[in-house]
């Protein structure tokens, strides 16, 4: 009896650990915290050509309908996101596909010539 309800409790644990993966997702918003461009690196807070970039400076919100608004410098991108071969993707209404990972709350777009970090 002690060896099932070991193994029904390391089942358990698996299918938990499976269902947060699936359903926990990735949705939210996620606001600035640095970018590399150049290999130089501004952090929020620090200035960038003039301004004090803060954490809104960039604003990314996947929905859970797969859709996306991604707002920086005074204009706002649309489109659909998703998994892909690299990690996840968003795709503007044009085609445009730019590349995308995720580590926990932090997100990494990476870009020609850059990399911006965001974090829910």
């Amino acid at each position: 009896m002690r060896k099932f309800s070991s193994s029904f409790m390391a089942l358990l644990v698996v299918l938990c650990c499976v269902c947060f993966m699936a359903c926990g997702g990735i949705e939210g918003t996620y606001k600035f915290s640095s970018m590399t461009i150049d290999g130089v690196t501004i952090n929020a807070g620090e200035k960038y050509n003039g301004i004090i970039v803060d954490e809104d400076f960039v604003i990314l919100k996947l929905e859970k309908n797969g859709t996306y608004e991604l707002s920086g410098m005074g204009e706002t991108e649309t489109g659909v996101w998703g998994a892909s071969d690299n990690g996840y993707a968003f795709v503007e209404e044009d085609g445009t596909k730019t590349s995308f990972a995720v580590n926990g709350n932090i997100i990494t777009v990476l870009m020609d010539g850059g990399v911006i970090v965001l974090k829910k």
